[in-house]
């Protein structure tokens, strides 16, 4: 159905003609009847004239816009330009994760397999899952705990449980995952943006523990009956295509040809996500995001480096932190990277964190323990050169509708001319000292955030350039008063 098809429809519900609905929404009838045809499409101020004049439910509201919005934007990045509002929201929803308890594992009497009897075969997906879930148990018990996946990404019982492994314990569990991702170019749609969703929870939480892989796979037709595997220490576990049958093995001989082949296949796959806790390197890293002279970010608070002067840089990066002078190193040439940007320069973020930087003077550009707050002089210098900025369109800021659009207050987004994306963890709860970066080098995925980042100045999802500046006006004269 398209949007014209759906307006019909909705005309045809309320009983009035055509005629009727052009003069009561004030709309041009000729305009009316062209975009009922397909030939034409109305402007936005036209389209909510129209469900406000038809009454429209909230409901029949969401439905009529996404009609609209997929009419205006096409299918495929209309949908990708939602799964990555969804990715984010997601991520939002991160519960902020309690003091770890040590991990301790009992697996109960009777679990442990006879190792002679194999292959077994295990049939429904409740005894595949809770298969999954005793090996996974079984390994932590292991003194370097290792598991090897060949899993779709969208196998989200054992993504969910690994993750809560992570989030209530402290272990050494390392995972290599391998995941299938799809067609190579993109016709794949939303599906690369999915995978990412799902496995973006574990990276977080795991962090260089959780290692993930993937390769192209163009071909739908599954030829063998057990096309996924999970690798432990004591066996192999072979998995259906519908996660309906295992079978499992535990022979030392096909143990080791099933371990020697996954190292084989990772040779041959890309890295999905590669994850630095250095944090020198993560700095160096946020200095190679500004690519061909320009910059495109999105976090809670606005990007005001540009403007972060070498003097302000060693005057509050904290005298007793560790590596001090190699931290206002890298610091000096990261933010003198971005004062040299003359081009597209990108930043989306949202008015309460902005207020919050007002009101406490801590910038999240640098981890939080090794910098000083900004004193009530500096933080309204910095955000008077953003206002001027925004204004004089030097730079693309944007304060976004929170109703709409959130992003993780944790995380910090940026995307490069190259089409790579780059996330950057930011402290999360007080006593947080996780600094990190996830690099994501795939290029669809890079295309498709670069078209996010593009479409939101002109989307609903951000407020005006107009409002922009009344809302940081109001907040630097509240400041000031």
């Amino acid at each position: 159905m398209t949007f014209g098809d759906l307006l019909r429809k909705l005309i045809e519900q309320s009983g009035e003609s055509i005629s009727a609905v052009a003069r009561g929404a004030e709309i041009e009838r000729t305009s009316l009847h062209k975009t009922l045809s397909g030939e034409r499409t109305l402007p936005y101020p036209a389209v909510k004239k129209l469900a406000a004049y038809l009454r429209l439910t909230p409901h029949e509201q969401k439905i009529f816009y996404e009609y609209y919005d997929m009419q205006i934007q096409g299918p495929r990045c209309f949908e990708a330009r939602k799964t990555i509002v969804r990715i984010l929201k997601d991520l939002s929803n991160l519960p902020v994760p309690e003091e770890k308890e040590k991990l301790v594992v009992t697996v109960k009497s009777g679990e442990e397999e006879n190792e002679k009897e194999e292959p077994k075969l295990l049939s429904g997906i409740y005894a595949v899952r809770n298969r999954i879930r005793r090996m996974i148990d079984q390994e932590l018990q292991e003194k370097e705990p290792e598991l090897s996946l060949f899993l779709p990404a969208d196998d989200g019982f054992t993504m969910y449980y690994l993750y809560n492994v992570f989030s209530e314990y402290r272990t050494k569990l390392k995972i290599t995952h391998i995941i299938p991702y799809g067609a190579a170019d993109e016709t794949q749609g939303s599906e690369g943006l999915e995978i990412l969703g799902r496995v973006l929870p574990l990276a977080l939480t795991a962090s260089t523990r959780y290692h993930s892989y993937f390769y192209y796979n163009k071909y739908e037709v599954v030829a063998t009956p057990f096309p996924y595997y999970l690798i432990t220490a004591t066996g192999v576990l072979l998995i259906s295509e519908n996660y309906e049958t295992a079978c499992l093995v535990s022979s030392g001989e096909m143990l080791d040809h099933y371990q020697y082949f996954f190292r084989q296949a990772i040779e041959q796959c890309s890295p999905l996500l590669q994850v630095q806790e250095d944090i020198f390197a993560i700095l160096k890293t946020y200095a190679e995001t500004v690519e061909k002279n320009s910059y495109y970010t999105f976090m809670r608070q606005p990007c005001m480096g540009k403007f972060y002067t070498p003097e302000l840089i060693e005057e509050k990066i904290r005298k007793n932190f560790p590596f001090r002078e190699k931290l206002v190193e890298e610091s000096k040439r990261r933010f003198s990277e971005l004062a040299r940007v003359t081009g597209d320069y990108y930043t989306f973020f949202d008015e309460e964190a902005l207020r919050e930087f007002l009101d406490n003077g801590i910038i999240c550009d640098i981890p939080r323990e090794a910098i000083e707050p900004l004193s009530m002089e500096e933080r309204l210098f910095l955000v008077g050169r953003l206002r001027e900025a925004i204004a004089d369109d030097s730079i693309m800021g944007r304060i976004i509708c929170e109703d709409l659009l959130v992003f993780p207050p944790y995380l910090s987004f940026t995307v490069s001319a190259r089409n790579k994306v780059d996330i950057f963890t930011l402290q999360r709860y007080v006593g947080d000292e996780r600094f990190y970066n996830i690099h994501i080098d795939e290029p669809i995925l890079g295309r498709k955030f670069m078209d996010f980042v593009l479409f939101l100045p002109k989307s609903e999802y951000v407020r005006s350039k107009e409002e922009t500046l009344k809302l940081i006006d109001e907040m630097m004269e509240k400041t000031n008063g």
